[in-house]
């Protein structure tokens, strides 16, 4: 599993970029051993104009599909770091996971 975690400034917001890439092996392995549920901290998280509510999860193999990545922007950089370490350490958690399958 290939992870790209991206933080930066846009428009007086933090926003954080997460990337991530399955090879077709471990798609495989992603819906066979049951799908990892990756936690969203929504602390200081702007809310965009299409989504009212703000997801406090999502599926590791929704990730996988956005090509853009899934982005999310936050008033605070402190809040933009606090949110990517989180996301970093459980896509570490799945990508150990998928390795032992």
């Amino acid at each position: 599993m290939e992870v790209q975690i991206d933080n930066k400034m846009v428009e007086n917001a933090a926003e954080v970029r997460i990337s991530v890439r399955l090879t077709p092996r471990e798609l495989s392995q992603v819906f066979l051993s049951g799908d990892t549920l990756i936690r969203l901290p929504v602390e200081h998280a702007i809310c965009e104009d299409t989504a009212p509510v703000l997801r406090d999860t999502v599926f590791l193999s929704e990730l996988a599909e956005c090509r853009q990545g899934y982005r999310r922007r936050f008033a605070q950089a402190a809040a933009a770091t606090a949110f990517a370490a989180s996301v970093r350490e459980q896509l570490n958690a799945a990508a150990t996971q998928l390795e032992r399958l």
